[in-house]
């Protein structure tokens, strides 16, 4: 089960990457993936039967949860086995700092300032306006400490697994709610070539 780009539908307008990025803290995608006709694989997970980052990670930090496989953040030790397991190159390290700065921040913005979410179009706008001058914010604060850090030479900081996995834990995946032109579809790599 992974997510699938019409090409021919998509407009490249970046909603799908910026979404995630709003959710999640981090993107958890890439446009750019494998072509099969008119058909695009994101550079994101495939949802694998037999998940290789499950099996490599030593602290079961990768869970195979029904038919969608997530990392469990406070398990994970940064030692990237899961990263170099996965056939699909579609886990990324990122630095334990950054995921928890940005993730928790969003989250909580939402949840106290929104409500619940807006309902309308103007409310919607609204919400992704003032999203991104927050996330704005917390990436110029996060260049700041970086630069510092980097001229008094700090030690290397730990990093964390990041993977798309399909929202876990909400309704759908953001990227798919966000298409204007509903170019990315939930479906098997078997049901695209079907279709051909």
């Amino acid at each position: 089960m992974s997510i699938v780009r019409e090409l021919d539908r998509c407009i490249n307008c970046q909603s799908c990457i910026m979404a995630c990025k709003r959710r999640h803290g981090v993107t958890r995608m890439t446009l750019e993936g494998t072509t099969i006709g008119c058909i695009s694989l994101p550079n994101i997970c495939r949802q694998c039967s037999e998940p290789a980052c499950v099996d490599a990670c030593p602290k079961q930090a990768m869970v195979k949860d029904g038919e969608k496989v997530h990392v469990i953040q406070e398990h994970c030790i940064g030692c990237g086995l899961c990263a170099r397991a996965c056939p699909y190159n579609a886990i990324t390290m990122i630095e334990a700092e950054e995921l928890e700065r940005k993730g928790p921040i969003l989250k909580m913005f939402r949840a106290l300032f929104l409500r619940g979410g807006l309902e309308g179009k103007k409310e919607k706008k609204l919400e992704t306006k003032m999203e991104t001058k927050l996330e704005t914010k917390l990436e110029t604060k996060m260049e700041t400490k970086k630069k510092k850090e980097k001229k008094m030479g700090t030690k290397m900081k730990k990093k964390l697994a990041v993977k798309c996995d399909l929202c876990f834990g909400y309704d759908s995946p953001t990227c798919i709610d966000s298409c204007p032109t509903r170019a990315l579809h939930l479906r098997t790599l078997e049901e695209d070539t079907q279709q051909k």
